[in-house]
């Protein structure tokens, strides 16, 4: 089971105020509670008015993927809705989705709109479980290039590599 909860709606404009026309993607897995396709177009309405409220005009599209840490369900759903506007990508999943996004689509930047508080991946090739976030309920990954450092880093280091 994963546990996450959604990030104050001030953090998630202030990710996404740079641009113009975003993609929230809800994850129809894991995530308790769950945040699917209509988590997906009330948060896109919530930030459509918090970017009017502070002068900008913002566009959205909203999806969602049935597990958004599943490389080839992810690609293959969000891939046919990324055209020439978008610009960002905002992740309503935990961090492990947030990471495949951001591996799957390195052009553009992936936002998480949820900080995660439990969760573990297993690989499929061999089974497996690999810790890729810790559930720290602060997460980075929008200033980390969708990279978790602490637990991507053995002495969970925020400032670099080692």
């Amino acid at each position: 089971m994963i546990v996450t909860t959604l990030k104050p709606l001030d953090e998630v404009l202030g990710f996404i105020l740079p641009y113009s026309d975003i993609l929230v993607v809800g994850c129809d897995g894991c995530n308790q509670p769950p945040r699917g396709l209509r988590e997906a177009i009330t948060l896109s309405q919530l930030l459509d008015l918090g970017g009017k409220l502070r002068g900008k005009e913002l566009t959205f599209k909203t999806s969602t993927v049935g597990k958004q840490c599943d490389d080839y369900m992810a690609a293959s759903v969000i891939r046919p809705q990324i055209d020439d506007n978008i610009e960002a990508i905002l992740s309503l999943s935990c961090g492990l989705g947030v990471q495949t996004l951001a591996k799957l689509f390195p052009e553009l930047p992936v936002f998480p709109a949820q900080n995660t508080h439990f969760m573990g991946a297993e690989d499929r090739d061999d089974g497996i479980l690999e810790m890729r976030c810790v559930g720290c309920g602060d997460c980075l990954l929008a200033v980390t290039g969708g990279i978790c450092p602490v637990a991507c880093c053995p002495k969970g280091l925020l400032n670099g590599a080692c």
